[in-house]
């Protein structure tokens, strides 16, 4: 029926006059007309639609679509409303491919058409692990799909792609917690185990790494580093100075943040299948970049600026003593209450150097003949020194006569005697000189 721009109906003719003989045009004219209201769309205002599909008709209403299926995100007939689509839909999330899961979503369209020219919005979620994909269509171009706002992992078996940011008021920025209630079946298991990173803006606070554990192993919460050459489907021995893993420490100085002290551990042997030598290396920094001060070597024993300090093994197995650590130009001995701790010579054959500082007390079995020399005196310190003479018997020591000095001018022979022990004494009239005070040989 004719109708004017607002969907208002009007009659094709006048009315018939009564009683009077109706023209076949006026006749045919009211029946063409019914049959074409009939068949064209109803206008929202008459009670219809004003659509010609059922996809037309939700958008004319301003109704969604529930449940669409599909089966091509490409060429797909979208209407806004909800969808779902199973394997095998192409072009779809995450990645454009071949669906290999189902996922469920909602269609947002801001222009007031269907098809696939319109513009468009998707969100997709999968199924299986809930994670959120979307894909927009601007100007009939659609573009690739993304994973929601941030980068996501699954729960069980993912892997991260992306950073991982968290932000929250809480003082601790996230915790990794990893519970195994059954201590019966290993009783090293730690359980109820938390890893704690954060940052604190409050001056009276501070930011931690933290590990908690319990259980019945009597090991607590700790840290591993991992370090090998290669790469990790193809590792490689590491070498020696290689550094498997170190603590970094950053301090905000008048400018910026500044590298300003380090742990770590270093490599200091060649690697056997036995296992790898290691050494615990310090570096502090004064006003640069941070430099070696203190050496633990895989040997045992410590250097202090690269000096040796003290080795491992001068106290008597099992003996528990209480001492005091004294330290002069990175140099330094440790002494006990009531005298000094008797230590080793570096060397039992050749040239030793005795460092009389870092032991004051020494002692020496010899293995060789011996060509001893001084570093490290104090003028007027008492130093004193037992040599144990070889098994094999008959070995000597040779006195650096720029080091030594011995009653009456003659530098004393070392008794021979297999496994027969001397003793001397000496005060330092300078920082290489020694003086005999005292003599005892061939003892006990």
């Amino acid at each position: 029926m004719p109708r004017d721009g607002s969907g208002i109906y009007s009659k094709p003719f006048p009315d018939v006059v009564g009683d009077t003989t109706i023209e076949s045009v006026v006749y045919n004219g009211f029946v063409a007309d019914v049959e074409q209201d009939l068949n064209a769309p109803r206008p929202i205002s008459s009670g219809g639609t004003g659509a010609t599909s059922p996809d037309t008709a939700l958008i004319a209403l301003g109704a969604e679509k529930g449940k669409q299926v599909v089966a091509n995100y490409d060429s797909h007939a979208w209407v806004p409303g909800s969808f779902l689509s199973n394997t095998g839909a192409t072009a779809a999330p995450p990645s454009g491919g071949t669906a290999t899961e189902l996922f469920v979503g909602t269609v947002l369209m801001h222009t007031a058409t269907s098809g696939v020219t319109a513009n468009i919005t998707l969100e997709a979620y999968s199924t299986s692990t809930g994670f959120r994909y979307t894909r927009q269509k601007v100007a009939g171009t659609w573009g690739s799909w993304s994973i929601g706002d941030k980068s996501a992992v699954a729960k069980t078996g993912g892997t991260m792609t992306g950073p991982l940011s968290i932000e929250t008021e809480d003082p601790v920025g996230f915790v990794i917690t990893n519970s195994a209630d059954d201590l019966t079946a290993d009783p090293d298991v730690l359980y109820d185990t938390h890893y704690m990173i954060g940052t604190f803006q409050d001056p009276s606070g501070y930011a931690e790494i933290s590990t908690e554990g319990y259980g019945d192993g009597g090991v607590g919460g700790g840290a591993s580093y991992t370090y090998g050459r290669g790469t990790k489907e193809a590792p490689l021995v590491v070498e020696i100075d290689d550094e498997v893993g170190a603590h970094y420490f950053y301090f905000r100085d008048t400018t910026d943040f500044r590298y300003s002290a380090e742990t770590a551990a270093v490599v200091d042997g060649a690697p056997t299948a036995a296992g790898t030598p290691t050494a615990l290396v310090f570096r502090t920094s004064a006003d640069s970049a941070p430099v070696e001060r203190v050496r633990i070597p895989s040997s045992g024993g410590m250097l202090v600026n690269g000096v040796t300090t003290f080795e491992y093994g001068v106290v008597g197995v099992d003996e528990d003593i209480t001492a005091t650590l004294f330290v002069k130009g990175g140099a330094c001995r440790l002494e006990k209450a009531g005298g000094y701790i008797e230590s080793a010579l570096p060397g039992t054959t050749g040239a030793v150097a005795w460092d009389v500082f870092a032991k004051p007390v020494a002692t020496v079995t010899l293995t060789g003949d011996v060509t001893l020399s001084v570093t490290g005196a104090v003028t007027g310190h008492v130093y004193t020194l037992r040599v144990k003479q070889a098994a094999a018997a008959n070995k000597a020591v040779l006195w650096t006569a720029a080091n030594f000095k011995f009653v009456d001018g003659d530098a004393p022979a070392i008794t021979a005697t297999e496994n027969a022990v001397d003793r001397f004494t000496f005060i330092a009239s300078s920082a290489t000189v020694l003086e005999e005070i005292g003599r005892a040989q061939d003892i006990g």
